[in-house]
């Protein structure tokens, strides 16, 4: 089981707020970057999401850092781009989070502990972008084994946050009575994209992007 989470920092990420001019104005006039003395004064774009009508610049900086927008990649056209004619590689790997449902409601603890899968590398499309969408999720999803006490603490922390009543937080934490660390009920919260670049024959990390996946509602 792999549970050592990957390396997250921080991150600044810049999108435009008029998602349908820039999906235009990638069609028309392609992706709106800085020019390369611009780019090298702000840190290289190296490469661009693009979610149906976003095309989210990702920077080269020194640090790793997180996509913190939710896009629902897999109900739509994702694709990543890679912008730097070095020898790179993109893999990825899911974030597992424990998860909990009632009649229709449901909660995740995404601020909670994680399960990672292993890095699986994908491959480029004959265009030289890599697919993301649709991307399936693995049958087997791993989580580090806690305590039914653990659970239900997890559980008071998480809905503290969200004002629910006493009775409503106790609904809850019952079912953390339930939980069986051997088959833990979890589900994939992330999805996490981490792009790298061979030099000096060795291959260096750029960046990791963490992607929000859908949940349903």
């Amino acid at each position: 089981m792999n549970t050592t989470p990957p390396l997250r920092t921080p991150l600044t990420i810049a999108y435009s707020r008029f998602a349908r001019l820039a999906w235009l104005s990638l069609l028309v006039f392609g992706p709106t970057l800085p020019s390369q003395g611009e780019a090298t004064a702000s840190q290289n774009i190296i490469a661009k999401l693009v979610n149906e009508e976003r095309a989210i610049p990702i920077s080269a900086g020194s640090e790793p850092y997180q996509l913190s927008e939710t896009l629902d990649i897999f109900n739509r056209n994702a694709t990543l781009e890679l912008l730097s004619p070095r020898e790179h590689r993109i893999e990825v790997c899911f974030e597992t989070s424990a998860s909990f449902t009632g009649e229709g409601p449901h909660i995740e603890l995404t601020d909670w502990v994680h399960g990672y899968t292993k890095w699986t590398s994908l491959s480029a499309a004959p265009d030289g972008k890599f697919i993301i969408s649709g991307y399936p999720q693995p049958v087997d999803l791993p989580f580090p084994e806690v305590s039914r006490k653990d659970v239900a603490t997890a559980i008071r922390e998480h809905l503290r946050k969200f004002n629910f009543s006493p009775e409503e937080t106790q609904h809850w934490v019952d079912k953390a009575k339930h939980w069986n660390p051997k088959r833990p009920s979890v589900m994939a919260t992330h999805l996490l994209l981490r792009i790298s670049f061979r030099e000096d024959q060795e291959w260096r990390v750029q960046r990791i992007v963490r992607v929000p996946l859908p949940t349903g509602c």
